[in-house]
């Protein structure tokens, strides 16, 4: 009987293939169903379990790690999508009911190819409405600084890898509160979108295109647009930074150098490019192109010296500006209409302003600049040259011309008791300044033009003149040297003022501090200075003497100093009435005043317009001690404009007269000596005035005695002295000479008239006879000539003769 042979792969029968097939649907059928299962109880679980669970883990673990209330009103997830969105997430401040932090929603979509990056990969993200709050207390700590100090002690860890794509900021809002400055600032409007950044090797290359732009204090617009690779080998970016009338006002409180300096008002606009590169294991380079420009400034300096600057426009021209400052810096200024003022005085205007090739060199400490400006409308100011610091040192050409000084004048305080209601300055030449100690080299010509000063404290012009001009000038200050070849000074006025004090107006020219004594405005003669001198004696022991030092010539020459079209206006205040004088039509020349060689002095003008006033001789008031031989003379003043002074000192007015003076002025080795020449021409007194300091003597008995019998006065009055002594007053030893005269005149009449008409020292008073005899004696004879030709040349004078007769002989 046959048995049947097992089957074998290539025998299957229909039948056994369906049975095969429908036992592996039923196998797959079980997984697909338990795969359905799984992928159902994770949406359910993503959906409805998730987004609670998460809120709380959220809210907990960031109120711990962050120490401040942290809510999120909900929290939507997409397990499918791997999408994720948090709404009206906020954290609380540390203390209070404020918000640190909030926003409207933030969107996260996650990509798959996070799976086979091993690494977050997000396909976007975006912010919704996000607002800070930031304070600044008054101790001066920030409502988070605990937060920095915390996050700034955390351990560094490795970077991790990530691709982040269609990153956007929409609306977003910060609020600063300075409690400390008491000001409040605010950034609104905020809009950013970054394309895409990653760090992955295959996006090193991929260049990040991020934008930015916001509102500043509902006013400016701030732009930023650029790119960038931060992840490359080579790192690189470019950045354009626009700024539209952005309020500067409230920046000066954060800037500790610019304390006292109040900005009143100010916008600035920008449109600059600012690049960075960074090689692979090398420094960075930055750059900073583009034009910074600051409109409608007003900027207040309280400090020492107060002053006040307002712009219309000023404009900043960077040339690869590099803020770091490793390569030189090329960058060029354009202002228009720049008002300088200091406190009271008139403003200085600076248009058409313009800074150029300048090159700074911080490396080398160098900078090199040229400048160009108009002043006032109507001055030019150009310069142009190098400086350098560490050590200091300048070398630079002017050309400046009609330059205002009016408001430069309140640069040095009040130390004046005048103020400069005109002038102008014109200078051309070189300064340079170098070494150690510094020495300041000017070289050139100036002028000062059109200048009126006027006494603040008389309320009058001071000096004036058409010009000043300075040439051939040469001046060190290390050592110290003054060479100048000319001196020309045109249309000159001076007034000079003694107050009802007794004090001259240029003395007090130079406001003098509480407690300073003042300065003595001539100082001929200088005192000596002790030089300390050692010696070695033997045994080892040192001596010391003290020598006076030897006086120093000034170093200072001025080859010559002309004068022309001056006028000098002298009021004695001091006196009651006042008196007045008038020195015209001044001109003349001075030099050469060169240390050690006495120059030509030669001046002609008039007096009061009418009498002719000469000064000759030289000077040398440079040397090692001053040395003067001068002669002046005046002729035909008319006496009666001196009757302040005679109601004075003598108690009567001067009714008519002319005097002619012709003095003689020596001044040699510290000693002057003086000739007093003066001749009064027709001398008549006036009416007696009542004079407290009127001298007690009969007047007109002392006029007839000096008054000869053609009306004339001649004097002759020598003065000496030593300029060395402190009490040595030449006004007051011209007084006392006056004086003793008047006393010689009143006590010893027949004296004077003795030593006047060649009777040398025989008193005139008596005429001895011989006894016993009516003949006089030779020597009696020759007194009474003299005493008849006194009586012939004074008629004024009348003489009373009393006979008296010796009982003993």
């Amino acid at each position: 009987m046959s048995q049947a042979s097992p089957a074998t792969p290539s025998s299957f029968s229909p039948a056994v293939l369906w049975q095969r097939t429908r036992q592996l649907v039923c196998r797959y059928r079980r997984v697909l169903y338990g795969a359905l299962a799984v992928f159902i109880l994770f949406g359910l679980i993503g959906y409805f379990w998730l987004p609670g669970f998460a809120k709380g883990k959220v809210e907990a673990l960031l109120s711990e790690k962050l120490h401040r209330p942290v809510t999120v009103q909900k929290i939507d997830i997409n397990p499918y999508t791997l999408e994720l969105t948090l709404h009206d997430f906020r954290i609380g401040e540390r203390e209070g009911d404020g918000s640190l932090l909030k926003f409207e929603s933030l969107y996260v979509n996650l990509s798959t190819a996070s799976i086979a990056r091993r690494a977050p990969v997000i396909s976007a993200i975006t912010l919704k409405a996000p607002q800070i709050h930031l304070s600044r207390y008054k101790d001066g700590k920030l409502s988070i600084t605990d937060l920095i100090e915390e996050f700034a002690n955390q351990p560094e860890s490795e970077p991790s890898m990530f691709s982040v794509s269609n990153v956007v900021v929409e609306n977003g809002h910060i609020d600063f509160d300075d409690q400390l400055k008491g000001s409040k600032q605010k950034i609104s409007e905020i809009h950013i979108g970054v394309p895409f950044v990653a760090n992955f090797e295959s996006a090193e290359e991929v260049w990040v295109q991020p934008h930015f732009k916001a509102r500043i204090n509902d006013g400016s617009t701030i732009v930023l647009e650029g790119k960038a690779r931060p992840f490359a080998d080579k790192r690189e970016a470019t950045v354009d930074v626009k700024l539209d009338s952005l309020d500067l006002t409230g920046v000066d409180e954060y800037a500790p150098p610019l304390q006292g300096i109040h900005l009143g008002s100010g916008k600035v606009d920008t449109q600059l490019e600012l690049t960075f590169a960074q090689p692979e294991k090398k420094a960075a380079s930055i750059s900073l192109s583009g034009d910074i420009t600051l409109r409608d400034l007003a900027v207040d300096n309280k400090n020492n010296v107060p002053w006040t600057l307002k712009g219309e426009r000023l404009v900043v021209h960077l040339k690869d500006f590099d803020p770091l400052l490793t390569r030189p810096i090329n960058v060029g200024v354009e202002g228009k209409n720049l008002h300088l003022k200091q406190g009271s005085n008139p403003e200085m205007l600076l248009d058409k302003l313009a800074l150029t090739d300048v090159v700074v060199d911080t490396g080398k400490h160098t900078a090199a600049l040229t400048l160009d400006a108009t002043v006032n409308g109507h001055g030019q100011l150009k310069t142009s040259g190098t400086a350098a610091w560490a050590p200091v040192a300048a070398d630079f050409q002017v050309d400046a011309k009609d330059v205002d000084l009016v408001a430069l004048q309140g640069w040095a305080g009040d130390r004046f008791n005048a103020i400069l209601t005109k002038g102008n300055a014109s200078f051309l030449g070189k300064i340079n300044a170098a070494g150690s100690p510094l020495n300041v080299a000017v070289n050139g010509d100036a002028r000062l033009g059109d200048f009126n000063v006027l006494d603040k404290i008389n309320a009058v012009d001071l000096l004036r003149w058409r010009s000043l001009d300075v040439s051939g000038i040469n001046v060190t200050t290390a050592p110290l040297n003054v060479d100048i070849k000319t001196v020309s000074l045109a249309d000159f006025f001076a007034r000079i003022v003694m107050s009802p004090e007794g004090k001259l107006n240029l003395k007090d020219l130079v406001r003098q501090e509480k407690g300073v004594a003042p300065t003595s405005v001539a100082n001929p003669a200088p005192e000596p200075v002790e030089k300390e001198v050692s010696k070695s004696v033997k045994g080892g022991t040192v001596t010391t003497a003290a020598i006076p030092e030897k006086p120093k010539t000034l170093p200072v020459r001025i080859g010559q100093l002309l004068l022309q079209g001056g006028s000098v206006n002298f009021n004695d205040r001091f006196i009651k009435p006042n008196y007045r004088a008038n020195l015209t039509n001044l001109a003349g020349k001075i030099g050469p005043l060169d240390p050690g060689k006495p120059g030509q002095v030669e001046i002609r003008g008039s007096i009061e317009r009418t009498a002719p006033l000469e000064i000759m001789g030289k000077v040398d008031p440079f040397g090692k001690e001053l040395y003067v031989d001068l002669t002046a003379k005046a002729k035909g003043i008319d006496l009666p404009t001196f009757s302040p002074y005679s109601g004075k000192y003598i108690g009567y007015a001067i009714q008519k007269g002319k005097l002619s003076v012709d003095v003689h002025y020596t001044v040699q080795n510290g000693q002057l000596v003086a000739e007093n020449n003066i001749f009064l021409d027709q001398l008549t007194l006036g009416e007696k005035i009542e004079s407290p300091d009127a001298i007690s003597m009969p007047i007109s008995l002392a006029l007839a005695l000096l008054k000869n019998s053609r009306g004339e006065i001649d004097l002759h009055l020598p003065v000496s002295g030593s300029l060395s002594d402190p009490e040595f007053s030449l006004g007051s030893v011209i007084v006392t000479v006056i004086k003793n005269l008047f006393v010689k005149i009143v006590t010893s009449p027949f004296s004077l008239l003795s030593s006047i008409f060649g009777g040398g020292d025989a008193d005139l008073s008596q005429l001895d006879f011989a006894p016993g005899r009516a003949q006089i004696t030779p020597e009696a004879e020759k007194n009474l000539q003299a005493l008849v030709k006194a009586l012939t040349e004074r008629p004024a004078l009348k003489l009373e003769i009393t006979g008296v007769a010796d009982a003993d002989n």
